[in-house]
C-alpha cells in the first residue's frame, strides 16, 4: 500500500497514523475546502490537538507518579533487606573476619536505601 501523495510505503503503523493525521489536518484547514465543509474546521483541528495535548500531559503525570512510587517501593524493600542482613550479622558476628566493618557498611546502605524510598514517595505525593 503506497501513499498517493508521495508514493512511499508507510514505514510503520505509527508513521501511517501520523501521515494520515497530517493529511486530515491539511484537508480541514485548506482554504478552498472551507466552503464545502462545516464552518470551524480549523477550530475542530485545534480542539483535537488541544485534547490530545491535555491527554498526553495527564498520562505523563500519572506515569511519572507511578514510576516514583514503584521506585520508592523497590528502594524500601532493598533497604529493609540490607537492614535485615545487618541485624542478622549483629547477632552472629563470627562468620566475618571484620564483623564491625561489615555491620557498619550494611547499616549505612540500608539507611540510605530506605531514605531514597521515602523521598521517592514524598516526591510522588507532591506531584
Amino acid at each position: 500500500m503506497t501513499n498517493g501523495a508521495t508514493g512511499q510505503k508507510p514505514s510503520s503503523t505509527a508513521g501511517a497514523v501520523g501521515r494520515g493525521l497530517g493529511v486530515l489536518y491539511r484537508n480541514l484547514t485548506r482554504k478552498q475546502n472551507r466552503d464545502l465543509m462545516v464552518k470551524g474546521g480549523d477550530r475542530l483541528a485545534k480542539g483535537v490537538v488541544a485534547g490530545g495535548t491535555a491527554f498526553a500531559k495527564a498520562t505523563a503525570r500519572a506515569a511519572n507518579t507511578l514510576f516514583l512510587e514503584v521506585m520508592g517501593l523497590i528502594f524500601v524493600v532493598m533497604g529493609v533487606g540490607f537492614a535485615g542482613r545487618a541485624v542478622a550479622l549483629y547477632f552472629r558476628q563470627t562468620n566475618s573476619q571484620n564483623p564491625q566493618r561489615d555491620l557498619v557498611i550494611l547499616t549505612l546502605i540500608g539507611i540510605m536505601f530506605i531514605y531514597f524510598g521515602i523521598t521517592s514517595f514524598w516526591k510522588a505525593r507532591k506531584k
